[in-house]
């Protein structure tokens, strides 16, 4: 059974989560892999230097604000549309105005 996707992006945003995940967990090889999985998707690249603990764990939390930034705001999720959030349209929770 084949794995569907439906977006790389969305995939990517995911890969960043991940990949803060086990940076703050201490797995740095993990981590950058998922970075790097992440990084072929999305326009913004990160390329962390890590040598130490301290900066597994300051990386971590850049990545992840970075997730939190490209989550919130849709902006990258759907490239082929205009630049709007995700919660416009017909069936938001607050309809545009006619």
């Amino acid at each position: 059974m084949a794995l569907d996707k439906k977006s790389y992006r969305l995939d990517a945003i995911a890969n960043l989560y991940r990949a803060a995940l086990y940076l703050a967990r201490g797995s740095k090889e993990t981590g950058l892999g998922f970075l790097e999985k992440a990084n072929k998707y999305l326009s913004k690249k990160i390329y962390p230097k890590i040598e130490t603990r301290k900066d597994c764990l300051f990386w971590a939390e850049k990545i992840l604000d970075e997730y939190h930034l490209l989550k919130v705001s849709g902006l990258f999720i759907f490239p082929g549309k205009d630049a709007t959030r995700l919660n416009t349209g017909k069936y938001s929770k607050y309809p545009r105005r006619q």
